[in-house]
């Protein structure tokens, strides 16, 4: 056996005595981009729903500092514009999260999407409840505590509560 057949014999054997370490480890392969999406999209998707939870949970504390003003009424023209603004504000982040939720929807699990439907209407119900507090108050500087008044109010602390719910019943399923 000449010095060539050794040295092949040689690569033989040590390729041989890999093969049982190379056809145990394990094959990494990357992400597809879809699954890359659709993890992003539901980092995302659970960031602005924890966004929107939070806000809501504002409207409702605003909300209630209202219904106080019906008691202490000395307070009541110009810090309830105050409120109603920073009712506004939250209602307003919210719908821009919302549009955000929608356009990663598809990106996002059935449950998720459930919850981006069910918490639209609600959203919209709360702007349009915000519009008819501030123009009513707007509209009546004396005598703001109509029921009408109130009626928004209370509408807007039922549907904040209503998003709080949708959006922990999916952080609940998850976690």
């Amino acid at each position: 056996m000449g010095i060539n057949s050794c040295l092949k014999a040689g690569g033989v054997i040590c390729a041989l005595a890999l093969l049982p370490g190379i056809s145990n480890a394990q094959v990494v392969r990357p992400v597809s981009e879809s699954g890359q999406y659709a993890r992003s999209s539901t980092r995302e998707a659970n960031r602005l729903m924890n966004q929107m939870q939070y806000e809501a949970r504002r409207v409702q504390y605003h909300t209630q500092v209202l219904d106080n003003f019906v008691y202490h009424t000395q307070f009541a023209w110009n810090t309830t514009g105050i409120e109603l603004r920073r009712i506004k504000s939250e209602v307003n982040d919210m719908s821009s999260r919302l549009r955000k939720l929608e356009r990663i929807e598809n990106g996002v699990p059935v449950a998720e999407q459930q919850a981006i439907q069910n918490v639209t209407p609600l959203v919209q119900e709360m702007a349009n409840n915000t519009d008819a507090a501030i123009n009513f108050r707007n509209t009546h500087h004396n005598g703001f505590w109509a029921p009408a008044f109130m009626s928004s109010t209370q509408n807007l602390h039922t549907e904040a509560g209503a998003v709080i719910h949708q959006l922990h019943s999916i952080e609940q399923a998850a976690g």
